[in-house]
């Protein structure tokens, strides 16, 4: 590949890419490994009985064998086009099978419909998704879904509709930024950012339920009406809850929906249902629809299992500079004259700011330069050209020292979007264009700023964003989420 590289004299990264075919973005940095990283080479699974899972990949799927070296294991190979297929012999370890939130390979069809007509010919059981990407029965990808000698799935799928899109491929959905983003303010990633990361260090409510002198007389219709709507969406809070249930929470938190969100939470802990799939009759001649039942979920709620989701990840709060200044400002804090409280408060924005600025200064010199400042553009903002990044640096570099500094960041907090901005900033959040932020598409803003929130952690943001219970942020409550009142003060 690399030998067709050269000679096709591709030394342009853009062009390099383009013609080996692969999805590696090269306007958007790739941390860790991602500059010695090329490709996926070969998906490896443990099975049973190495003859039987052959006869199952290649005289039904159709995968072809290929040679493979003298291992002293059982085993087999097999290209699926392109990538490789291993075959191990051992323990397998599969998903118990009565949904299909399952891990699996997907294999693509550029004709759904004669892949249907064939597993029928061959008498092959098999399940289909419901619908994708919604929750509605008319998404606009199908998925058979079949399981090899061991239990594995197997995905067929006519997945490249997905494929474009995600990669801004097909000209009808594309994304183009430049317009778009010369309109955000620098000022919105930079509230983001820091109301996440203060979020993530917060301590949650210390107790969720309100005295009952403070619960409201009866809950608020509208909001009950807006969670209950939310009942059937998986893994969302309100998923089996029952109009009563809302109620009640609602009702003992005064109707704010955040802490009734937490309420019914609690009570719950982290119980899913699965969405609905056809699977075969006993017959195997016909499908019928199955709701799954419950599935508990671990939650890392704990100290101990978030630093599970971070062990490789290096803690700023373990960084020496961070915690001198956060004994300053608590320091600081402590002092009752109204004045100094007052520049306390600023002392604390300004060390969380530092905060901030240290989950994307490499050099540590505690400001960002230029290449700092892209690689964020560059995340957040994939396809953004150079006379777009530049323009947002110039903007965020408000004395134009050619570095952005604390104080160029807390000059930004204070300063309040226009509706304009914030829409362009809106729009950048809501992937698929529907007016609507939902908890998946913020957490994806999340983790193009580089926070490394856990899902409990995004969740908790989310559950204080959304004010009407909707399961949604619309633009009002976005504004809301990036300017608290502590910031514009």
């Amino acid at each position: 590949e690399k030998a067709a590289l050269a000679a096709a004299g591709a030394d342009d990264p853009a062009a390099a890419a383009k013609l080996s075919g692969l999805h590696w973005d090269p306007d958007v940095p790739r941390l860790g490994l991602g500059d010695l990283i090329l490709k996926a080479n070969h998906y490896a699974i443990v099975v049973s009985d190495v003859s039987a899972s052959l006869y199952f990949y290649k005289d039904i799927l159709g995968l072809q064998q290929i040679r493979r070296p003298n291992f002293d294991r059982l085993g087999a190979w097999l290209t699926m086009g392109n990538v490789e297929l291993h075959l191990i012999k051992g323990e397998p370890a599969v998903h118990r099978g009565d949904n299909l939130i399952v891990s699996h390979i997907s294999l693509e069809s550029d004709d759904i419909g004669a892949v249907l007509e064939k597993l029928r010919e061959l008498n092959v059981p098999f399940s289909q998704n419901v619908s994708v990407p919604t929750a509605k029965e008319d998404g606009i990808v199908t998925q058979y879904f079949l399981r090899d000698p061991d239990g594995y799935y197997v995905e067929l799928c006519n997945c490249d509709i997905l494929t474009k899109f995600c990669l801004s491929q097909d000209e009808q959905l594309k994304l183009t930024y430049d317009d778009a983003v010369l309109q955000i303010c620098p000022a919105s990633f930079v509230k983001l950012a820091f109301v996440a990361n203060r979020s993530r260090n917060k301590h949650r409510y210390a107790q969720l339920e309100l005295h009952p002198s403070q619960w409201a007389a009866e809950a608020d219709a509208t909001k009950v009406d807006a969670m209950f709507a939310r009942k059937d969406i998986y893994a969302d809070p309100m998923q089996g809850e029952t109009r009563e249930s809302i109620a009640d929470a609602l009702r003992r938190a005064n109707n704010h929906v955040p802490r009734a969100t937490r309420i019914i939470r609690s009570r719950k802990g982290q119980k899913f249902i699965p969405p609905a799939f056809y699977a075969p009759t006993e017959s195997g001649s016909n499908l019928r629809k199955l709701v799954p039942g419950e599935v508990n979920v671990k939650r890392r709620d704990t100290v101990e299992d978030q630093g599970l989701v971070r062990r490789f990840k290096k803690e700023r709060a373990d960084d020496s500079d961070v915690k001198s200044r956060r004994s300053r400002a608590s320091a600081t804090v402590a002092r009752p004259n109204p004045d100094m409280l007052k520049r306390s408060q600023s002392l604390i924005l300004a060390d969380e700011l530092g905060d901030v600025v240290a989950i994307y200064d490499q050099n540590k010199d505690g400001k960002l330069d230029r290449n700092e400042f892209y690689s964020i553009i560059g995340s957040v903002c994939p396809g953004a050209s150079q006379a777009v990044k530049d323009s947002m640096f110039s903007r965020a570099d408000r004395n134009g020292t050619g570095v952005v500094s604390s104080s160029d960041l807390l000059a930004l907090m204070r300063t309040e979007e226009s509706d304009l901005e914030m829409s362009a900033f809106f729009k950048l959040l809501d992937a698929d264009g529907n007016g609507k932020i939902t908890a998946p598409e913020l957490a994806k803003g999340l983790a193009a700023l580089k926070l490394d929130l856990t899902d409990t952690e995004v969740e908790d943001l989310f559950i204080e964003a959304d004010l009407d219970g909707d399961g949604s942020l619309d633009m009002a409550e976005v504004r809301a989420l990036l300017n608290y009142g502590h910031i514009r003060n």
